[in-house]
Order: structure tokens, then C-alpha cells, then sequence
């Protein structure tokens, strides 16, 4: 007849849970040192002037209206190396989060085994090597036992401690997602701003080419005027350092040119065709800023919502080395066949049923314990200090970018104004040229300031564009949580 298992009653286990409870490990945490940011304390001191005009849209750089730009994000967005590391690690931590979740379920399985055993005649059990146990007739000293059933075992998680680990996981995971999101901003941003160094090289090289044009013609003039003695070699050698110097500068954004797009076509893990880009003129500044910035802050940065999860998932973490002081509870069980006839397996008499309720109870331990719980509290406040830091930095940058794109857009207008007169100058030269009341080397000289000048606007409209960029970074690119 098959025994029933045996359970312990509430008036045994009462004792047991209450004597465990007193008997168990120490627990000693340390005081909490830092504090989370409070939300109240983000936002911008109030002498920064803003142009408040709001959050940056998700595709952000389609504002610029440059088709060719679109294309390159897209492509980016579809092919950049550097996203495929991040989705890789994403899954990575979505996997450890199903893992998590499993393990806070019951498991069941298959146990089957046949197990072929040689008994020692010395041994224990000498009395059966020549004697059968069950038939108590004559038997050889081999005998093989089969086994079959169900396995299955289930930690009741009384404190927690699965849980936690769970939230741990998902904590993990969530910050992941965000560390992909703020992988992506930086790629499109690092697209954008090559993007704008390359077409104001195109632009100041066009200037250049035209200096250099405009130089030769000098320096051809002036030589005329040196063979005819009306003057010195003075003027002939400036205008040929000048030209050298500009034959300089188009060996330089040439040079600079190559190399941005090489790094462009890094960004866009092209393969090894060369990248064609066509010239375009540099799109209008259109900077954005919201009217307040605030505590949205937090939920507009993807870095500061990764960093917000990895907080959430140490606080966890910090949860399961405490529940870790606690008795753990798990029940184990076996329904199934066992026999040593292994063609009695399945008969009535070998089933066999076996049910284990365990309890692990941490009492000594040499500060093991204490040892993981201290280090999961330090864990959690480098976690909280990186997350303040980060927020400190986050509006750093926002102020940063803001001053330096209001410093810009008053450079612009100087600029703007000097180009005027400049410009005046010119075609008051040319205008006199043209009706005979000035000489060629003069008109055209006048044109030389006029393309510094025109240079000058072109890397403050590019300044300018890349402070616009780096505010939109700071501002989150478009990202909601």
C-alpha cells in the first residue's frame, strides 16, 4: 500500500517559521547618503534669455527642408552600425527580463533514469549481492533500477525576493530601450551636423575658387604694371602670397571635405563605393526652444530616462539583497514510476510519489550577507549620484546651447550689416570702373573683402546651425518616454 506523504501541521510549522525568524542573520544596512533630484529643482536660471517657441517635432531635421538630408537620416536609421550594437544589447537585457519572469513561475519535467548497478560484497549492501530482495531467490550481484516521472519545484516568493529580481530585470531592460533611443539621437545628430560642415565647405570652397580667380587676375595685372615700370615689385609679391594663401585654404576644405565624408559614410555604414553628396545651399536657422523648461525635461531625454531606469533597477536590486536575511520556502515533488524490475515499471505497485517542503534559513555567514546588502547600497547611490550628475549636465547643455545660439544670432546681424557696406563698397567700385572714373586693379580689389566677408557669414550660418543641432540634442530630439 502506498504511504501518503506527510505535511506539517500549522501548530509545527508556526514554531519553526517563528524560530527561524529569530535566528536567521543580522541584517545591518547602511544609511542612505544621497537623494534623488527632486523634479522641482530642473529647470533654467532665469537670465537666460530663451526664443520660446517649443519641444523639438520627432523628425526634427525635416525642418530644414533639404531632401538630401532626409535621405542620409533614413539610410543612417536603416544601415548605422552603431544601432545594431544597441539593438543587439537590447535584446540581450529583454531576454534576461523573460529569464526573470520564468523563474518566478513553478517548473515541471520529465525525470526518467534506468540506473545499471554492480553491488559490493563488502559494502552495506552485501546481504543482496547474491540474493534478490524482492523474490529473496538466488540473483546475481547486478540489478537495475528504472525510474519515470514528473519533476517539478515552486519557490514561494513570501518576501519578495523574485519580484524584486523581476522588477531588477525590467528595470534593465527599460533603460535599455532608452540607451537604444538615445543611440539613435546621436546618430541622427551626428548625421545633421556632418551634414552642414560638408555644404558650408562646399560653400566656402566655391568662395575660394572664386578668390582664386580673382587673384590671378591681380597678380597678372600688377605684374603688367611692373613691366611697365608704373610700380614697384612690392604689390606683385602681395598678390601672390595672397594667392598662395588661398591655394592653401582650397588644399585644406578640399582635404577637410574628404574626410567629412568619410566619416559620413562611417555613420552611414556604407560599403565602399564613394559617397556622393551635391552641394546645397546651408538650410535657415529654425531653433526651437519650449516656452519652460522644467521637469518635462526628464521625459523628453532619452539619457536621463536610461539613467531614471537604472536608479529604479539598483533600488530593486538593493530589495533582493535584503530579502536574501529571510528563510526561503520551496516545495519539490515527484509523481511517477520506480521499480528495480524494470518490467514492473508501469505496474500499480511502483508508483511512487514524493513531496518535499524545504526551508534555507541564512544564520552564520561571516558577514557574507551584509557584505552583498553594503554593496548593492553603494551600487544604488552610484546609480542616484550619476542620475543627479546627469541632470545638472542635461540642463547645463540647454543653457549652454541657448546662450550660444542668442550670441550667434547677434554675430549674424553684425555680420549682416558689415556684409551691407562691404557690399557697398564693392559696387561703388564697380560702378565707377564701369564708367571710367577708376582703375580694373582697384574694382577688383574691392571684391577680396567682400568674399572674406561672405566666408565669414557662411561659418556663422554653419556655427550657428551646429548650436541649433546640439540645442535640439539637449532638448531630447522629439524623444518621449
Amino acid at each position: 500500500m502506498m504511504r501518503r506523504p506527510t505535511i506539517l501541521s500549522p501548530l509545527v510549522l508556526a514554531p519553526v517559521l517563528l524560530l527561524g525568524l529569530a535566528s536567521c542573520a543580522q541584517m545591518q544596512e547602511p544609511p542612505a547618503m544621497l537623494a534623488v533630484m527632486a523634479p522641482e529643482e530642473i529647470g533654467l536660471a532665469g537670465d537666460i534669455p530663451v526664443a520660446q517657441q517649443g519641444w523639438p517635432a520627432k523628425a526634427w531635421w525635416k525642418r530644414y527642408g533639404d531632401a538630401q538630408l532626409n535621405a542620409l537620416i533614413d539610410q543612417a536609421l536603416r544601415d548605422g552600425p552603431s544601432l545594431a550594437v544597441a539593438a543587439a544589447r537590447l535584446r540581450v537585457s529583454e531576454s534576461a527580463a523573460r529569464l526573470a519572469d520564468a523563474d518566478r513561475g513553478p517548473s515541471v519535467g520529465l525525470d526518467a533514469s534506468i540506473d545499471r548497478t554492480e553491488l559490493s560484497e563488502n559494502g552495506f549492501a552485501a546481504t543482496f549481492t547474491h540474493i534478490d530482495p524482492a523474490t529473496q531467490q538466488p540473483h546475481g550481484r547486478w540489478y537495475t533500477e528504472a525510474k519515470i516521472g514528473l519533476q517539478s519545484s515552486y519557490t514561494l516568493d513570501i518576501w519578495g525576493r523574485e519580484r524584486a529580481q523581476f522588477r531588477a530585470a525590467v528595470g534593465q531592460r527599460n533603460a535599455q530601450r532608452a540607451e537604444s533611443d538615445q543611440a539613435a539621437l546621436l546618430l541622427v545628430t551626428a548625421v545633421a551636423r556632418t551634414y552642414c560642415q560638408i555644404q558650408a565647405n562646399y560653400a566656402a570652397l566655391d568662395l575660394q575658387r572664386r578668390a582664386h580667380v580673382l587673384l590671378q587676375d591681380l597678380l597678372q595685372a600688377h605684374e603688367e604694371r611692373f613691366r611697365r615700370g608704373l610700380e614697384t615689385r612690392l604689390p606683385v609679391e602681395s598678390a601672390r602670397a595672397q594667392l598662395l594663401t588661398t591655394e592653401q585654404q582650397i588644399s585644406t576644405t578640399e582635404d577637410s571635405l574628404l574626410r567629412l565624408r568619410e566619416s559620413m559614410r562611417a555613420l552611414l555604414g556604407a560599403n565602399s563605393a564613394p559617397l556622393a553628396i551635391q552641394a546645397r545651399p546651408l538650410p535657415p536657422a529654425a531653433g526651437v526652444m519650449p516656452p519652460a523648461l522644467d521637469y518635462r525635461l526628464l521625459a523628453r531625454r532619452p539619457d536621463l530616462q536610461a539613467w531614471r531606469w537604472s536608479v529604479q533597477a539598483s533600488l530593486d536590486a538593493t530589495e533582493v539583497a535584503r530579502t536574501a536575511f529571510y528563510p526561503s520556502f520551496d516545495i519539490k515533488a515527484f509523481i511517477g514510476f520506480d521499480s528495480v524490475h524494470p518490467g514492473d515499471l508501469f505496474s500499480r505497485a511502483s508508483r511512487t510519489i514524493n513531496l518535499i517542503p524545504g526551508l534555507t534559513l541564512p544564520i552564520f555567514d561571516s558577514g557574507r550577507l551584509n557584505a552583498q546588502l553594503a554593496r548593492a547600497k553603494s551600487q544604488e547611490e552610484v546609480q542616484i549620484a550619476m542620475y543627479n550628475q546627469a541632470v545638472v549636465n542635461a540642463v547645463s547643455e540647454v543653457a549652454d546651447a541657448a546662450l550660444s545660439l542668442n550670441d550667434l544670432i547677434r554675430q549674424r546681424r553684425l555680420q549682416d550689416a558689415k556684409l551691407e557696406a562691404v557690399g557697398f563698397s564693392y559696387a561703388s567700385a564697380q560702378a565707377y570702373f564701369a564708367r571710367g572714373l577708376d582703375d580694373r586693379v582697384h574694382a577688383m580689389e574691392t571684391e577680396l573683402p567682400l568674399i572674406n566677408e561672405q566666408g565669414q557669414a557662411i561659418v556663422l550660418h554653419n556655427r550657428q546651425l551646429l548650436t541649433e543641432i546640439a540645442l535640439t540634442m539637449a532638448l531630447g530630439g522629439g524623444y518621449t518616454d
